[in-house]
């Protein structure tokens, strides 16, 4: 259920706050007694750095869809910022921004061991990074989580 009113979200608030020149890199929801929690977490479009302005312009496009669909029941705390220096590398057009930086690459598949290596590239939801000894070639969808090396 918490999965599918994540995607319900993300697909109501991905084009209103794209009009608003904001990218939704990732969402986190809780619930906490009767109420819940909503961490939006933007990038503007044209990489320029997010400022407190634009958090409150995003928080305020967002509330208004919030509202009018009447995701929660109850109340709910909406809280926007960035997703920060070390972001999780979640859309190609994250990686893209990260090619010829060095990343980790956790797999959803626990059994798979963490890839660190310099980020070749990527196309058509796949992944090109050169480890030590050789390239590996990883799917978006077996990825865990990514982020930059530092």
């Amino acid at each position: 259920m918490a999965e599918e009113l994540k995607q319900a979200i993300v697909g109501a608030l991905t084009p209103a706050l794209g009009k608003a020149g904001f990218e939704l890199v990732d969402i986190k929801l809780a619930r906490y007694g009767k109420s819940s929690r909503l961490q939006l977490f933007i990038d503007t479009q044209t990489d320029a750095g997010v400022t407190i302005d634009d958090c409150a312009q995003a928080s305020r496009v967002a509330d208004e869809i919030l509202e009018a669909e009447q995701f929660f029941e109850g109340r709910y705390n909406l809280e926007v910022s960035s997703p920060g220096i070390d972001r999780p590398l979640v859309t190609e057009r994250d990686f893209r921004r990260r090619i010829g930086r060095t990343i980790s690459i956790d797999f959803i598949d626990s059994a798979r061991s963490r890839l660190h290596g310099e980020l070749e590239g990527i196309e058509n939801g796949r992944v090109t990074l050169a480890g030590k000894k050789q390239s590996h070639i990883v799917s978006l969808s077996e990825i865990k989580e990514a982020r930059e090396f530092f």
